[in-house]
């Protein structure tokens, strides 16, 4: 049985990531969100991540979907020229999204090691310790990274 608290959590979570749901829910099966997903796992093998576009992942598909969904008849066969399109379009959406993503990662990352290592952090003196910040925000920082923040299918289905 769910308590309050739950349930407030469960709403709190589905509104701060209403567009994954919404792809997981109403696109996950058609042909075009499985063309965009496999296509973006052998292009870019760590696009969600945080290495990648993190938590703008299921923003940029469903924004995909949406430019494409008017161009594409489920029922016909994709000529190759406007796959290549599609593809293309991909790209060049990625990158802005990467230069967005990236332009506020660094201030994210600092801010969730902060809040993470707040304790050992009051311990270290920075001036004399500078070394010791240096390595466990590293280390922090390697780790942040290559956290999945989507997980949109399987990577195992994929055909490579």
């Amino acid at each position: 049985m769910t308590n309050q608290y739950q349930f407030e959590e469960f709403i709190s979570n589905r509104e701060t990531h209403q567009e994954y749901y919404l792809l997981m829910e109403e696109y996950a099966n058609t042909e075009l969100y499985k063309g965009i997903i496999h296509f973006m796992y052998l292009a870019f093998p760590k696009w969600n991540t945080n290495k990648g576009i993190g938590n703008m992942a299921a923003e940029f598909v469903l924004d995909a979907i949406y430019d494409f969904e008017n161009l594409i008849d489920e029922t016909e066969k994709i000529s190759a020229e406007r796959l290549k399109d599609i593809y293309l379009s991909l790209v060049d959406n990625y990158k802005i999204f990467k230069d967005t993503f990236d332009n506020s990662q660094i201030t994210r990352i600092i801010d969730i090691f902060q809040q993470e290592y707040e304790s050992e952090l009051e311990e270290i003196d920075f001036d004399q310790n500078n070394s010791v910040w240096k390595i466990l925000f590293e280390n922090f920082k390697k780790e942040y990274l290559l956290q999945i923040t989507y997980d949109f299918i399987n990577e195992d289905d994929l055909i490579t």
